[in-house]
Formats: structure tokens, C-alpha cells, sequence
């Protein structure tokens, strides 16, 4: 009995951390809500879908590479240093 029921509160735990995480996700991009993400979204979504840089990994180095390449190779616009900032703290 006493199993089942630390099983039970386990099971319970995980399933509200999950809940909690979840809540923190546009429904609509999949995107993490967090500081500057509707910035990152007016910018990023306008010539892909969210999924496109969602699934990639990175740091900051490499998310600063990635932005140089689109501006240079696929026309991005080119960001004031404050919003560069912005979109690579994201």
C-alpha cells in the first residue's frame, strides 16, 4: 500500500511539473513564452514556421552566425544592436 502510494504522488508530481512547462508554450508556434519571445516571433516567423529554428540547438555564437548567414545569403534585414541583443537572449 504504502508503494502504491509513493508511486502515486510521484506520478501526480511529474504530470503537474509537465502541465507547468506546458503552460509556458504559444499554442500557436510552439514556442517557449519567456522574455522576448513575441519579439522573436514578429522577426522569425515572418519567412518560416517556428518548427524551422525549434528544432536546431545552439548558443549564442551560433544563433549570432545563423542571423549573419540569412542577412548576408537570404535577404534578412539587418537588426539595430538592441534588437540583435534582444533576439539572441531569446
Amino acid at each position: 500500500m504504502k508503494t502504491g502510494l509513493i508511486y502515486l504522488v510521484a506520478v501526480w508530481t511529474f504530470a503537474a511539473r509537465v502541465q507547468a512547462e506546458e503552460s509556458n508554450v504559444d499554442p500557436v508556434t510552439g514556442m517557449k513564452i519567456a522574455e522576448h519571445w513575441e519579439l522573436a516571433r514578429k522577426h522569425c516567423t515572418l519567412c518560416h514556421s517556428a518548427k524551422q529554428f525549434l528544432r536546431q540547438r545552439g548558443n549564442r555564437r551560433t544563433w549570432a552566425s545563423i542571423i549573419e548567414w540569412m542577412q548576408v545569403k537570404q535577404g534578412l534585414w539587418s537588426f539595430d544592436p538592441a534588437t540583435k541583443d534582444k533576439l539572441l537572449t531569446y
